[in-house]
């Protein structure tokens, strides 16, 4: 009897697995005694932002096994079955030997026994909302690639996202164009001028703060390293390293203003312990991906009128 293997190391993202084929389960097994556990246990711990658990992932027909390592040689478990639904369960603290009985039982079992053995631990329950959603939502499990986890922890400003940032505004500076048009062009040039002059100062703060954070960010780069502490932040050709442990506060700011037309854009400023600061434009990576990387330290929220860098780097190094 041959199930599909898959691991999950903690420098992938959730959904990605290294994919090792149909193979039996006295295989697994060696494979799961000789997978750095520990290693990657406290990998986890050392790392700043959001990593899963190191994992094996067993998949047997409609039925699927996922092993999770944590401290101390302990284990979660989390059993899938789909038919119409995808149903989940799972427990925690299984011990090596308790994960290789189940092992042996996960492709003959029913799910209603399975489910019976798990309950002998703390179990993980599913709402019936949350097993909808995970039918209609669930991604599809990735093959894992280092090309793709170095372009996704890559930012950089684009025209695209710049453009995007700037449509609210883009669309008062048409607006007068755009009933000039509608209504025939009956109206007057005094009139078409006064409202052009009033779109225009509703479109003003966007234009200058898209000029200002294009000018501090226009040509910076920064890099993740999946798995690591590390980060690269490029300025043209000049290139520096930092570690995420050293970033003692990131403050995020954004406008106050919104129903402005410029209220898509802000700024978050890495606060380091040596009192070095680097701002990072909203349009060169988001406070969302930003957090991603640093799931955890100290966050501060502030608002702005007109959200304005006002340097690049401060470096006390």
């Amino acid at each position: 009897m041959k199930i599909i293997l898959r691991k999950q190391y903690i420098s992938y993202e959730p959904n990605e697995y290294e994919f090792c084929g149909e193979v039996t389960q006295e295989k697994i097994k060696s494979n799961f005694e000789n997978f750095p556990w520990e290693e990657q246990i406290d990998l986890k711990d050392q790392l700043i932002g959001f990593h899963v658990p190191p994992a094996f992932n067993l998949e047997y027909k409609n039925k699927e096994l996922t092993i999770r390592g944590y401290h101390n040689g302990q284990f979660s478990v989390q059993y899938n079955h789909t038919a119409i639904l995808r149903w989940q369960f799972g427990a925690n603290m299984f011990s090596q030997e308790e994960v290789f009985d189940l092992i042996d039982q996960f492709p003959i079992l029913r799910p209603t026994q399975f489910k019976k053995i798990l309950a002998t631990k703390r179990t993980i329950e599913e709402s019936l909302l949350s097993i909808i959603v995970i039918t209609l939502f669930n991604k599809r499990k990735k093959i894992f690639s280092d090309y793709a986890s170095r372009k996704r922890n890559q930012f950089k400003m684009t025209y695209n996202r710049l453009l995007y940032c700037f449509v609210f505004s883009l669309i008062w500076l048409l607006m007068p164009v755009c009933f000039e048009i509608y209504y025939g062009g009956n109206s007057s040039i005094g009139m078409f001028l006064i409202f052009q002059g009033i779109c225009f100062l509703m479109a003003l703060p966007a234009i200058i703060i898209s000029i200002n954070h294009y000018a501090h960010n226009g040509k910076l780069q920064i890099i993740f390293q999946k798995g690591e502490n590390k980060f690269e932040v490029i300025n043209v050709s000049h290139s520096l390293s930092f570690n995420k442990k050293d970033v003692g506060t990131i403050v995020e700011i954004d406008s106050n203003s919104s129903r402005a037309p410029w209220n898509l854009y802000s700024y978050s400023i890495l606060k380091f312990k040596d009192g070095s600061e680097i701002w990072l434009s909203s349009i060169l990576i988001s406070s969302a991906n930003l957090n991603k990387q640093f799931y955890y330290g100290k966050k501060e929220y502030k608002s702005q009128w007109i959200p304005l860098l006002k340097k690049t780097m401060a470096l006390n190094k």
